[in-house]
């Protein structure tokens, strides 16, 4: 084989390693953690949140036993709170904080602090 051909060889070998790797460094943000991106932990913690609902229905209707409900709530509720550690690490210290979040954070306040004066 000429030095060209190989020369030739190796250009096309680095431009197809170029597209076959380029997906892996696109600009989605992900979790040193998990690997996942910030949209796919929220996914995930919409669907242990769903768990959770899912069971506390299961046991209200006494479909399952007490130890299994206690075992499991536990379970779920330890891997939404790794869940929300990692969102919390993966969201970038100067991300701008939504409005209207701060608002219903304001009102959720305030209607607590109703229903206690209301209880006392």
């Amino acid at each position: 084989m000429s030095s060209a051909g190989i020369v030739v060889g190796v250009v096309l070998t680095l431009i197809v390693l170029a597209i076959v790797v380029a997906p892996f460094f696109s600009g989605r943000r992900q979790t040193q953690a998990t690997g996942e991106t910030l949209d796919e932990l929220q996914a995930h913690y919409e669907r242990v949140l769903t768990n959770i609902k899912d069971l506390d229905e299961d046991h209200a209707l006494g479909k399952i036993t007490d130890d299994f409900y206690q075992a499991e709530r536990r379970k779920f509720t330890a891997e939404g709170v790794h869940l929300l550690q990692a969102m919390d690490a993966a969201t970038p210290d100067d991300a701008p904080t939504k409005p209207e979040t701060a608002d219903l954070d304001t009102r959720i306040e305030a209607a607590v602090a109703s229903k206690r004066k209301q209880a006392t």
